[in-house]
C-alpha cells in the first residue's frame, strides 16, 4: 500500500509540475512603511558647562537608521528636534535636525548648541526626535536615552539670570485710526530694561473686539543697548478692519528665557496705552470657494514620490483674500500639505492659487482626505472639510494606491491638439479569434474630415467648457474622450507605461498605440455610463485589453475588456469606441461603488493566436507557450485520478480481507 501511495504521490507531483501558473496565488503586496527611525548613536560634548563669565556651546552628533523612506525629503517633517530643558522648562534645541553626511536611510546629524551666559543652573534633561518622511517618528525622553546608555542630561553651572525685563515706556501713535477707505499705520515705540543676560524678544499684540488680531511676534532691538534695548515697529490695520475698542498686549524675553508678559488691564494698571479704537466699514464675509482643481487624484508611490497640483480659485467682496491652507491627510492622520497659500495670479479680490505637493516614496496608502482654508486680509476665514468639498462638487479625496497609474501632463496645461480625422483600412481577424463586436444602436455622429478644433466630439460646444470632454495626444494623433453631460473627466493621460510594467500584457496581443487612463467623476453610486473614444486616426482591433483589478481577481493584471450585455468595450460603424462601465463592477479598476470609475487600457490585434474568452474578466495567470498541452494533460489527471485511488484502495481491501 506503501509503494501504490508513493506511485499516487509521483504522479500527483508530475501532473501539477506540468503547469504552475494554473492557479495565481501572488498575493497583492502592499508596499509602506510604518517602522519609526532607529537612534544608533548619540553623542554630546561636552556634558557640564559654565555659563557664569560668559555663553557655552556643545556639540552633537546623531546617527540615525530608517528601513525604506528614510530623512531629507522637502515635506516639512525637518527630520525631527531636540531639546535640552532647564529644571523650570526653558529649552535650548533645535526644531530641524541637519543632515550632514551619511545617506538618506543612515543619515548623520551634527551641530552645535549654544547655551547663553547666565543661564538657569541645574541638571537641563535632553529630549530627542526622530521623523522619517513619511512621518514614522521615534521619541526618546531623558530616560529613554539613559536606558539606551546614550547621554541623557546637560550639568550646567552658573552665575543664574531669574528676573525677566522691565518696561520702562510704551508709546502708541495714534490711538484712533480710520480704515473706512485704506489701510492705517500705527508706530510702537517700546523701551525696557534688563539686569544681566539682556534682551532677545519679544511680541505685541493688538486684538479686534473678536479676538483677531494685528502685532508682530518678534520684537528686535532697533536701538539702545542689550541691557536698555529700544524697540521701534509699525503696525499696518488692513482697509475695513474690524471696528471698535481694540486690546493691546505685550510680552518681553532675556537672553535666557525669562519673559514679562503684560495684558491690557497690566498696561492700564502702569499707566501706559493698553486700547486701540477703530473705526471702519467692516468685512464681515470670509471669501468663497469658486473651483477647485487637483491632479492626479490617484498616486502610486510604491516605487518613487508622486506629486499633485492644487489649482484654487476664490472670491472675496471687500478687504482681498491674504492666505490660506490645504492639507491631504491619510487614513492614519499623516498630513501632506501647504500651511501658507499665496496669490499666484487673479487680483486681491479673486485670487488664483497654484501649488504642488509631493506626497513621498511609501505613503500610506487608503484614501486621503483634503481640507482647505481661506483667509482674507481681516482674518474672515472660510474653512471646508473633505465632507464640505464633497457637498459642494469639488475634489474631496486622493486615493494613494500601489496600483500602477498613468503619469499626468504636466499641471493644467494639456492644450487640446486639432486633429485631422483619416479613417483606416479595417485589419482581417485572425482564425479563431473572438471578434469585437459591433454597435447599432444609436451610433454616435461620425467625425469630419476637418473637425472644429475646438469641438472635436461635433456637438457644437467649445471642449474647453465641456467638464466632460477632453483631448490627448498618444503614438498615432489625438484621441479624445466623450462622457455623459452630468460626468467630469479626470486625469485623461496616456497608459503606454504600463505595458513595460509586471505583470506583463500576455504575448499573443499587440497594442496598437493607443493605451491612456482616465477617470470619470460624478457618476451616480452604482450606475451605469458610458464613455465614447474618438480617435484622429480610427484603428480596427480583435480586442480591447485592460489592466487592473477584478472582482474574482483583486490583483492587478491584464485582462479582456470586450462587451458582455453589461460592461466592455464596442467598437462603432464610424470607428469609435465605445466603453460601457458600472460603478463598482468589471472594468472599474477601484471595484467601489463611490460614484467614480477608473479605468486604463487600450485596443489590441491578436498574434495569430487563439485568444481569451471575450467575456473573461482575467484572472491574473500568466500562461506558457505550451499552456495548452500542459492544460490538457492535467484537466485528464484531475479526471482520472480519482477513479486509479478508489480503485487502489478496494485491491488493497481486498488482499486486507484474504490475509484474515
Amino acid at each position: 500500500m506503501t509503494r501504490i501511495g508513493s506511485t499516487l504521490f509521483i504522479i500527483l507531483l508530475a501532473a501539477l509540475s506540468l503547469n504552475t501558473t494554473f492557479i495565481d496565488t501572488t498575493p497583492n503586496i502592499t508596499f509602506t512603511d510604518t517602522t519609526p527611525p532607529e537612534l544608533i548613536n548619540f553623542e554630546v560634548t561636552p556634558i557640564a558647562i559654565n555659563t557664569s563669565t560668559g555663553s557655552a556651546t556643545i556639540s552633537v552628533r546623531i546617527e540615525a537608521r530608517d528601513n525604506f523612506t528614510g530623512f531629507g525629503a522637502a515635506t516639512g517633517t525637518g527630520n525631527g528636534s531636540i531639546d535640552i530643558i532647564s529644571p523650570s522648562g526653558q529649552p535650548v534645541g533645535l526644531g530641524s535636525l541637519p543632515i550632514t553626511g551619511g545617506t538618506d536611510l543612515e543619515p548623520i546629524f551634527e551641530f552645535e548648541l549654544e547655551f547663553p551666559q547666565f543661564s538657569e543652573q541645574g541638571t537641563w534633561e535632553i529630549s530627542l526626535v526622530l521623523i522619517d518622511n513619511l512621518f514614522n517618528t521615534s521619541s526618546f525622553n531623558s530616560n529613554d536615552l539613559a536606558l539606551l546608555g546614550f547621554p541623557s542630561t546637560i550639568e550646567v553651572t552658573s552665575l543664574e539670570d531669574s528676573t525677566p525685563p522691565l518696561l520702562v515706556n510704551l508709546e502708541v501713535t495714534p490711538l484712533v485710526i480710520d480704515t473706512t477707505t485704506d489701510s492705517a499705520t500705527i508706530s510702537v515705540r517700546i523701551e525696557a530694561l534688563e539686569d544681566l543676560s539682556g534682551f532677545q524678544t519679544g511680541s505685541i499684540m493688538i486684538e479686534s473686539p473678536s479676538g483677531q488680531p494685528v502685532g508682530s511676534g518678534s520684537l528686535s532691538k532697533t536701538g539702545g543697548t542689550d541691557l536698555e534695548p529700544i524697540l521701534e515697529i509699525e503696525l499696518e490695520f488692513p482697509q475695513f478692519s474690524e471696528p471698535g475698542i481694540w486690546d493691546i498686549s505685550l510680552t518681553l524675553v532675556d537672553n535666557v528665557f525669562n519673559t514679562l508678559v503684560l495684558e491690557t488691564t497690566d498696561l492700564a494698571k502702569l499707566g501706559f496705552p493698553s486700547t486701540l479704537e477703530v473705526a471702519s466699514v467692516e468685512d464681515s464675509n470670509p471669501p468663497e470657494l469658486i473651483n477647485l482643481e487637483v491632479a492626479p487624484l490617484v498616486v502610486n508611490t510604491m516605487d518613487d514620490s508622486s506629486k499633485i497640483c492644487v489649482r484654487i480659485e476664490a472670491q472675496d467682496d471687500l478687504s482681498g483674500f491674504q492666505t490660506g491652507s490645504i492639507m491631504i491627510e491619510s487614513p492614519s492622520g499623516q498630513p501632506v500639505g501647504s500651511g501658507s497659500l499665496s496669490k499666484t495670479g487673479g487680483s486681491d479680490l479673486e485670487p488664483i492659487l497654484e501649488i504642488e505637493l509631493e506626497f513621498p516614496q511609501f505613503s500610506e496608502p487608503g484614501i486621503w482626505d483634503i481640507s482647505l482654508t481661506l483667509v482674507d486680509n481681516v482674518f474672515n476665514t472660510l474653512v471646508l472639510t473633505s465632507e464640505d468639498l464633497s457637498r459642494l462638487g469639488f475634489p474631496s479625496t486622493v486615493e494613494v494606491t500601489t496600483n500602477p497609474v498613468a503619469n499626468p501632463e504636466p499641471c493644467f496645461s494639456s492644450p487640446k491638439p486639432s486633429p485631422t480625422a483619416t479613417p483606416a483600412p479595417p485589419t482581417p481577424t485572425p482564425p479563431g479569434a473572438t471578434p469585437m463586436p459591433t454597435s447599432t444602436p444609436t451610433p454616435s455622429p461620425a467625425p469630419t474630415a476637418s473637425p472644429d478644433p475646438g469641438d472635436l466630439n461635433n456637438d457644437g460646444v467649445p471642449d474647453e467648457d465641456q467638464e466632460n470632454v477632453e483631448t490627448i495626444e498618444v503614438e498615432d494623433g489625438s484621441l479624445t474622450i466623450e462622457t455623459d453631460n452630468e460626468t467630469t473627466i479626470m486625469n485623461f493621460a496616456s497608459a503606454s507605461s504600463l505595458i513595460n510594467q509586471s505583470p506583463f500584457p500576455p504575448s499573443d496581443i499587440e497594442f496598437l498605440g493607443i493605451l491612456f487612463s482616465f477617470e470619470i467623476l460624478n457618476v451616480g453610486i452604482g450606475d451605469s455610463t458610458e464613455a465614447r473614444i474618438i480617435l484622429e486616426n480610427p484603428v480596427d482591433f480583435d480586442v480591447y485589453y485592460k489592466f487592473g483589478s477584478t472582482p474574482n481577481n483583486p490583483a492587478p493584471h491584464w485582462y479582456e475588456f470586450n462587451f458582455n450585455g453589461e460592461t466592455g468595450a464596442e467598437r462603432l460603424p464610424n470607428g469609435d469606441i465605445l466603453l460601457h462601465f458600472v460603478d463598482g463592477k468589471r472594468g472599474d479598476n477601484d471595484l467601489t461603488e463611490n460614484g467614480r470609475i477608473v479605468d486604463p487600457g487600450g485596443p489590441a490585434v491578436f498574434r495569430n493566436q487563439e485568444p481569451q474568452d471575450g467575456n473573461s474578466s482575467g484572472g491574473g495567470c500568466s500562461l506558457s507557450d505550451n499552456s495548452n498541452s500542459t492544460q490538457s494533460v492535467f484537466n485528464l489527471l484531475l479526471v482520472f485520478l480519482p477513479v486509479f485511488f478508489l480503485l487502489v484502495v478496494r485491491i488493497a481491501k481486498c488482499r486486507l480481507l484474504s490475509n484474515h
